[in-house]
């Protein structure tokens, strides 16, 4: 029984409120610098106070009255133009009105002008293996974060790289090429083989001797034997770095041009050091290229 005698002052008290709800209001809203601004205020319980502020925010007026009244402000006390704010103060609630002075529809706000996107954007990528081209796009008036944009790829463009010719073998020359956009289609892959000619190591022919003569022949030219033999020695490894080492260092520098190409169109280090590593090249190879890259 108590609580529902409390419920039912509550339901008076906030329906008193609302009866007795603070309203404010000028007789028009737009002024010229010699009038009179009629303000009423009505449904205040006591005494109430009344501000004028000017468009800068400054009192310019103040006025107090009891319960329900009407005050007023001359215009031409303050040379402001612009939007006025007029507001009550009442034991019970606030209350505000504007009115405008020397500005016409200074009340009316405008609307907010829309931010119309303009969007920059990258070119395609080339197509990635799930078979999509991206691409980045800013907006120059920042209404928008930035945004990637994807398509499917469209007709694919080869781009074939090869790795040096090996030694020629049986007469036959080979290479491996690898397309970069793995288009999946061989339509100008590059020969990857070549026909070549054997480069044979021509050695002195020492003219046969009489098998009495042998040791005569070798106790007295011996020194010429051991610079034969040095002479052989030292051809043999001529031709070892030649088409080892040489062809290495060919190899490298076909590599070093097709890596910087791949760093210019975004490639990265480790997508590059796996491409060498499924085409045979070892460890210390990849960094040597790499080196000679920086």
């Amino acid at each position: 029984m108590r609580s529902k005698t409390i419920l039912y002052i509550v339901l008076l008290l906030f329906s008193t409120s609302l009866v007795s709800a603070v309203d404010l209001s000028t007789d028009k809203t737009d002024y010229n610098s010699s009038e009179i601004v009629t303000a009423n205020i009505t449904g205040c319980v006591g005494t109430s106070i009344t501000k004028f502020l000017n468009p800068g925010g400054t009192l310019v007026d103040i006025k107090s009255g009891q319960s329900n009244w009407t005050t007023t402000y001359q215009t031409s006390s303050n040379p402001a133009s612009g939007k006025y704010t007029v507001s009550t103060s009442c034991s019970n609630g606030l209350a505000e009105a504007n009115f405008c002075v020397n500005d016409p529809g200074c009340l009316v706000e405008e609307e907010e002008e829309e931010c119309i996107p303009e969007w920059d954007c990258r070119e395609w990528s080339s197509c990635g293996i799930d078979q999509l081209e991206r691409r980045t796009c800013t907006d120059k008036k920042n209404c928008e974060i930035d945004k990637e944009e994807t398509k499917a790829c469209s007709a694919c463009q080869e781009s074939w790289t090869c790795l040096s010719w090996s030694t020629c073998q049986n007469g036959i020359q080979t290479r491996t090429c690898y397309d970069q956009n793995n288009c999946g289609t061989a339509l100008d892959k590059p020969a990857g083989q070549q026909s070549c000619q054997e480069l044979v190591s021509e050695q002195p022919i020492t003219p046969a001797k009489p098998a009495a003569e042998e040791e005569s022949f070798f106790a007295k030219n011996k020194g010429l034997i051991i610079a034969v033999a040095l002479a052989v020695i030292l051809l043999v490894l001529g031709l070892l770095y030649f088409f080892k080492w040489k062809g290495k260092e060919a190899s490298f520098a076909e590599v070093k041009e097709w890596m910087g190409s791949e760093r210019e169109k975004g490639t990265s280090d480790e997508d590059l050091r796996i491409a060498l590593q499924k085409r045979g090249w070892e460890e210390k190879d990849i960094k040597a290229a790499f080196k000679k890259l920086k």
